[in-house]
Formats: structure tokens, C-alpha cells, sequence
């Protein structure tokens, strides 16, 4: 197609043929040309007359904040607490004693030591108190122990009145005249004016191989120390089965930071009726509410 411009109006008409046997002539070369250079100028001018479009937007948001480190605390040194230390040791030789049988109990208080405040906040259980058969021998029973003792605030009570739980090793309680194991309850009541005068009562105790103990032991409890009482001549009045018997007693009691209280005992007989061997016995505070029973 051939385009002609005629008074700003363009026209169409049929471009005549150009062959490499009849060349174009140069108003037919621009014929075919000038429309396209017009158009292309023309939508050229278009680009350049409409707005730029604006770019999008680009939004840079801040990085959230780190959490800040937990602190990581570091190891301390747990405190420690000055405390007395009371070395106990019980034997008991099973028999009778007029037959070698024998019971015997020493104390030693040693010098005041660091410790922790552990050892005087928990309850000295009957178990840690209780004798183990030596393994050297079977006939004797053993035991040594540590105590630790408050060295400050000495017992602040002029009486006391509490239950105490209470085990009691016979050295020939039993039918054969052997060994023979007790548990049961009693009641420890002191009053001081200056110096303890107390007792245990209510001592009802049930043997491993059948009898019953029942009884009483009086003493006066010297103050051998602010939180350590004690007696050697305690005297103890038993009742095993149908033998009623009369002891010569020893007796220990301590007191522990929370006010709790504790102690052990041994006993030989002082004659030969219904001779019993020695005995030695342990007791530890039941059901112990703040201040412990005191009743000043």
C-alpha cells in the first residue's frame, strides 16, 4: 500500500511493486516509510507527555530488639553455722550379767566447728540413733554417732512436757535369754529449779518376740552443757512380762536447733531378780509444735 498526503488528510492506495527487475522509485520509498517514522514519533511523543509512575514504595522496618540475656547466677557458698559436736557411743553385750553380759555408754564434746545449717534444722530420726551388731562379734551391738549442737540460745524453758518415741535393746530379754528388740512411747517431763528434775513416763514398749515393757525412769538432769543434759545416776523401774525389776541408769538428752529433743540411755539391774542383761535405749521428740512442748 502506498500512502499520499493531500491537505493534512491521508489516503491509501495500492504500493506499486519493486523487484529486482524494476527498481523503486524514490517517492515510493517514501511512501512507505513516512507513515511509520509518523507513528513512531507520534506515540513517542505520547511516552514523554504521561507522568512517570512513581516507583513503589519500599517500607525498611528495624530488626526487633534482642532479648536481653537471662543472668546466670553464680555458685555461692552456702553459709555456715558455728555448731557443738557431742560424740556418743552406746555398747551393749548380749547375756546376762552375771554371765559377761553388759551395757555401757561414754560422750565426748568436742570443739566447736563450722557446719551446715542442715544438720541442725532436720529431726535426729530414731533410725540414726539405733545399735548395729558388730560385725566382728554377733553377742554386741554398737553404735557411735556425731550430734550437732546449736552453741547459742541455751534450752529456754523452766518445764517441758513432750511425747517421745522410744526403742529399747534387751541383751537377754527374749525366751532363750538372747537379744530382744522393744518399740513403743513414752513422756519426758523435766522442770528446771535451777537444775532438771524429770522423768520418763508412761513407757509402754512392745517386743519383737512377744512381752510387753512398761515402766518409769527418774532423774535429774544436770545442765552439762546450754543444750546438753545429763545424769549418771538415773533409776529406771521396769516391768517385762511378769518381771518387775529395778535399774541403774545413764542418761543423756540434747536439745537441737529447732527446739526438738533427743537422748539415749542404758541400764543394768541392781540385783539378780528376773536379771534382764543390760539394756540401752534411744528416744527422740513425736509431733514436736513450735517450742517443742515447753510450758513456761
Amino acid at each position: 500500500m502506498v500512502m499520499w498526503l493531500s491537505a493534512g488528510m491521508s489516503t491509501f492506495g495500492p504500493a506499486m511493486a519493486c523487484g529486482p527487475d524494476q527498481a523503486c522509485t524514490a517517492d515510493e520509498i517514501d511512501g512507505f516509510f513516512l507513515p511509520l517514522i509518523t507513528r513512531s514519533l507520534t506515540e513517542m511523543q505520547v511516552t514523554l507527555a504521561s507522568p512517570p509512575v512513581p516507583a513503589a514504595a519500599i517500607t525498611i522496618k528495624p530488626s526487633p530488639p534482642l532479648p536481653e540475656p537471662i543472668p546466670v547466677p553464680l555458685p555461692t557458698t552456702p553459709p555456715t553455722t558455728p555448731v557443738q559436736r557431742l560424740l556418743i557411743g552406746q555398747t551393749l553385750i548380749s547375756g546376762k550379767l552375771r554371765d559377761g553380759g553388759e551395757a555401757d555408754m561414754i560422750y565426748e564434746i568436742l570443739p566447736v566447728t563450722d557446719g551446715s545449717p542442715d544438720i541442725l534444722s532436720n529431726q535426729m530420726a530414731l533410725a540414726s540413733l539405733a545399735l548395729a551388731v558388730d560385725r566382728n562379734d554377733p553377742d554386741m551391738l554398737v553404735k557411735e554417732r556425731l550430734v550437732a549442737l546449736p552453741i547459742t540460745d541455751n534450752w529456754p524453758l523452766t518445764s517441758l512436757s513432750q511425747r517421745v518415741a522410744m526403742t529399747v535393746v534387751c541383751g537377754a530379754c527374749a525366751p532363750d535369754g538372747g537379744i530382744s528388740h522393744f518399740d513403743g512411747t513414752g513422756t519426758f517431763e523435766i522442770r528446771f529449779d535451777p537444775w532438771g528434775v524429770g522423768r520418763i513416763s508412761d513407757i509402754n514398749l512392745r517386743g519383737n518376740t512377744g512381752p510387753v515393757m512398761r515402766g518409769e525412769m527418774n532423774f535429774d538432769l544436770h545442765l552439762a552443757d546450754g543444750n546438753l543434759l545429763a545424769d549418771d545416776q538415773a533409776v529406771l523401774q521396769l516391768v517385762i512380762g511378769d518381771d518387775r525389776m529395778t535399774l541403774a541408769s545413764r542418761l543423756l538428752a540434747w536439745r537441737g536447733a529447732q527446739g526438738w529433743l533427743a537422748g539415749t540411755f542404758i541400764g543394768v539391774p541392781l540385783d539378780d531378780a528376773g536379771d534382764p542383761g543390760g539394756i540401752a535405749g534411744q528416744f527422740s521428740g513425736v509431733g514436736c509444735v513450735p517450742a517443742c512442748g515447753v510450758e513456761n
